[in-house]
């Protein structure tokens, strides 16, 4: 979802946290992704988030190698985000998964949503082996949790488009001097049509209450982490 280009970042104590979140478009096993959808939910909640001091900036991803790196730059170029969110669905999986963490790696075995593989193992030649989420992973897990939702913190988070995605977004920040955004991945479980109590299986709606969980926690850290980059000098 792409929409005009913020106005330039005031990043004073007040003025709004902006979060980019990203899910991504259909892919080999999953041709109706339902991330893409969650970020077309998301965007109706733009106005009462706003309202709460966060600018929501949804969009999607493409899921192919060779576009993630330059869509993500645009992106933290055009949005200046205080935070990335990521979503992702992991379609063998029973929970809600913070990831943890990204290695450096790739599969040269799966092929993306244009057919093409990954033209080497790693993701960036030299860069470190992993980087480290830096978003509060056992929090959102546990308010999750709180919340009704099975979630767990993550150490994998695979070796295809969504760990790559992880990988870059974390990589780009650690690449900036000043104001480098808090960066974290969610997968999300298959969904159902709705939810059905026992079956573990949950609905669009369900999962995106769960983002709007997430994106609330991030909250208090970036405004905690302005203040002290604004606090006046002793």
């Amino acid at each position: 979802m792409s929409g005009m280009r913020p106005p330039p970042l005031a990043r004073g104590p007040g003025a709004p946290l902006r979060i980019l979140v990203t899910g991504f478009a259909g892919f080999p096993g999953s041709p109706k992704n339902p991330t893409a959808k969650m970020m077309a939910a998301l965007a109706s909640y733009r106005l009462r988030l706003a309202l709460t001091g966060i600018r929501l900036e949804p969009h999607v991803l493409p899921v192919i190698y060779a576009e993630i790196a330059p869509r993500l730059v645009r992106l933290q170029k055009e949005i200046e985000p205080d935070a990335i969110l990521h979503f992702g669905v992991a379609t063998r999986r029973t929970k809600f998964c913070v990831e943890a963490r990204a290695l450096n790696r790739v599969s040269i075995l799966h092929p993306d949503a244009s057919g093409a593989t990954a033209p080497r193992r790693a993701i960036i030649a030299g860069a470190p082996m992993s980087l480290t989420s830096s978003v509060p992973c056992g929090l959102i897990a546990a308010e999750l949790r709180r919340n009704g939702f099975a979630a767990a913190v993550s150490t994998d988070a695979g070796d295809y488009v969504c760990n790559q995605t992880l990988f870059l977004s974390l990589n780009q920040g650690h690449m900036q001097q000043n104001h480098a955004p808090l960066v974290g991945f969610v997968h999300v479980p298959p969904l159902a049509v709705r939810y059905r109590r026992g079956t573990g299986r949950f609905s669009l709606d369900d999962a995106v209450r769960a983002a709007l969980v997430a994106i609330r926690i991030l909250a208090p850290a970036l405004r905690s982490r302005r203040a002290l980059i604004h606090r006046p000098a002793p």
